[in-house]
């Protein structure tokens, strides 16, 4: 059948309009903090049984958000044995470790218990953090741990995920940031810029 170039080249829109939408909403869904954005909020139970959010934070410390998988067998285990090593300078830099786990609270639990963890340890049961943050592998199943640093006020600092390739920062890479963002303090005159939760 013979068509009008006039018309093919409607189809041919239509169809190449079709394909960005698709395209550009996929990226929507899949968004995640990146450096220079700020971090969403969220709420979860910690190991102790009770809610933490990350909000209780605001204008008070630094986060490094360290998202795991129950099992993991990567970096993490080492990146969080530094951190634990390192925790007395993370809280000298007024700054807070949250480990987000992908289980249940009592598997973030164990966890915890078996690392040996000085900081909170929070449970992702259904997974729904984990997707927020780009730390849940193609499949939408398991996980692909994520680093993510973020100033007092939620300005990310460092966003890294294992998915995208280079390997997660160590421990004294993460102190660095916290070192930069705490030279900004206030007090010196450099602060970061207010954002509401």
């Amino acid at each position: 059948m013979m068509y009008a170039p006039e018309i093919v080249n409607t189809i041919d829109t239509l169809n190449t309009t079709v394909r960005v939408d698709t395209v550009d909403r996929d990226k929507a869904q899949q968004a995640w903090p990146v450096a220079e954005n700020f971090m969403p909020d969220f709420r979860l139970p910690s190991t102790e049984m009770e809610a933490v959010q990350t909000s209780d934070y605001h204008n008070l410390r630094s986060l490094v958000l360290v998202f795991v998988g129950e099992h993991t067998t990567r970096t993490p285990p080492d990146l969080l044995s530094e951190l634990a090593r390192h925790y007395t300078h993370i809280a000298r830099e007024s700054a807070e470790v949250l480990v987000v786990v992908r289980g249940t609270p009592i598997e973030a639990a164990r966890f915890k218990r078996c690392a040996d963890l000085p900081f909170p340890v929070l449970a992702d049961e259904d997974g729904q953090v984990h997707r927020k943050y780009g730390a849940m592998a193609a499949d939408g199943r398991s996980v692909s741990e994520a680093v993510y640093v973020t100033g007092r006020f939620g300005k990310v600092y460092l966003s890294s995920r294992a998915s995208d390739g280079p390997p997660l920062p160590r421990a004294q890479g993460i102190l660095s940031w916290l070192y930069f963002i705490a030279s900004k303090c206030p007090q010196c005159g450099l602060h970061e810029p207010f954002c509401s939760w």
